[in-house]
């Protein structure tokens, strides 16, 4: 299997919210009373727990977040999940001009977790791992990943994945 051999460290957590297109739905959109999900589709990451709408019976989508904008906003699905900062950035570049239509629930839809990876089977993998480990943890102990964070993200986390997005999207990217 492949996480076998990989070790996970998480170094971040970027919260989700839900959110929906609201020319679809201008009453707003309730999503914390079952009796009513069945109607409902849901797109969604594919590494994403859906058990609960599984469960209420939800149609279930899969794709990545600029797809599933799209298709929320062609009336094909009723909500999604995305952090918020993504959603924003996204948005103002593609679609600014439906800035407004685009609402987020009170509802919170979890986190998305961000990971140094390191591989168990490189000679040196797991002696990386623990010693990038306790240097990390020595760092959110003394203040110095906030400071780092704030530095260069702001305040909000996640503001480097955008930051790479938009290097990316004006071809500076690696």
């Amino acid at each position: 299997m492949l996480n076998s051999y990989l070790i996970f460290i998480s170094i971040a957590q970027v919260p989700e919210k839900y959110f929906y297109y609201r020319p679809a739905h201008p009453k707003g959109l309730s999503i914390s009373s079952s009796d009513h999900l069945k109607r409902l589709r849901f797109g969604t990451h594919t590494s994403e727990e859906n058990g609960y709408f599984e469960q209420a019976g939800v149609n279930i989508s899969y794709g990545r977040t600029i797809a599933l904008l799209k298709r929320l906003k062609k009336g094909e699905l009723d909500f999604i999940s995305a952090p918020p900062l993504e959603v924003e950035w996204l948005i103002d570049r593609f679609m600014a001009d439906e800035k407004n239509n685009f609402v987020s629930t009170p509802d919170e839809a979890g986190v998305q977790r961000v990971f140094i990876i390191f591989n168990r089977n490189h000679a040196k993998g797991e002696a990386s791992a623990e010693k990038f480990r306790q240097a990390f943890s020595a760092m959110q102990k003394d203040g110095r990943f906030d400071q780092i964070v704030g530095k260069h993200l702001g305040r909000e986390k996640g503001r480097l994945y955008l930051r790479r997005l938009e290097s990316f999207r004006n071809g500076q990217g690696e």
